[in-house]
């Protein structure tokens, strides 16, 4: 689809696919790069850095074993607020520092 617009998905397949009676043909065909950039945290070596006047530290001295969730989601633009229950969410990543988070093995 062209970036930018809406991607539509018929209301009744949408309401069997979350009753688990339908399935999704997914495009395999196509390649899409998602980045999480920031100068401020090394997702790879878990440390915080770049900080004015702190020495690099481990980002699991703060926040312990827990880990970032990033999910995309759609919403109604009209919404004032994106509550879980009113959005449609289509990807959802949760990465750590640890092989085996509190909600199983990661891959």
């Amino acid at each position: 689809p062209q970036l930018g617009t809406t991607l539509y998905e018929d209301p009744v397949l949408q309401k069997m696919r979350r009753k688990g009676t339908h399935s999704i043909n997914y495009n395999t065909e196509d390649t899409y790069t998602v980045s999480i950039w920031s100068a401020y945290v090394d997702f790879i070596q878990w440390r915080c850095l770049n900080i004015p006047a702190v020495r690099p530290f481990a980002l699991s001295s703060v926040i312990g074993n827990q880990t970032f969730r990033i999910t995309w989601y759609l919403a109604d633009l009209s919404l004032s607020q994106h509550r879980q229950l009113d959005v449609d969410k289509f990807v959802s990543f949760e990465f750590g520092h640890r092989k085996k988070s509190r909600i199983g093995t990661s891959a």
